[in-house]
């Protein structure tokens, strides 16, 4: 982790930072992936529009990876954040939603309303 940690710039860190504390839901993904595509199946599921990063679509994707490995401590993509929290990777939200732990946590943020 601290070697691949360490490929994120200066200005890729704040940046990634900034779209995790600007966002309520911010999802870190790449368009071609399908377990990136299956968190964001169950987000819209739910009714939430996460602000969405696709990072094989940015110039600085790499780095933007790298940023999210280092503040995560995983090199996992798909990404989620809510409220500026890690959730974790696909295995993490899927079992979340399965467990209906999901939904308490996106109410809280403020992302839906019921």
């Amino acid at each position: 982790m601290g070697a691949e940690a360490s490929k994120a710039s200066p200005k890729s860190m704040q940046r990634t930072h900034m779209m995790v504390e600007e966002n309520r839901v911010m999802l870190f993904s790449k368009s071609f992936d399908p377990y990136s595509m299956k968190v964001k199946s169950v987000l819209h599921g739910l009714g939430v529009r996460p602000s969405v990063c696709e990072l094989d679509k940015e110039f600085d994707g790499e780095e933007l990876e790298d940023a999210v490995a280092s503040m995560t401590g995983t090199h996992t993509i798909p990404s989620l954040f809510i409220n500026g929290r890690f959730i974790g990777g696909v295995d993490d939200v899927l079992s979340m939603h399965y467990n209906r732990d999901l939904v308490p946590i996106l109410q809280e943020a403020g992302a839906i309303a019921y």
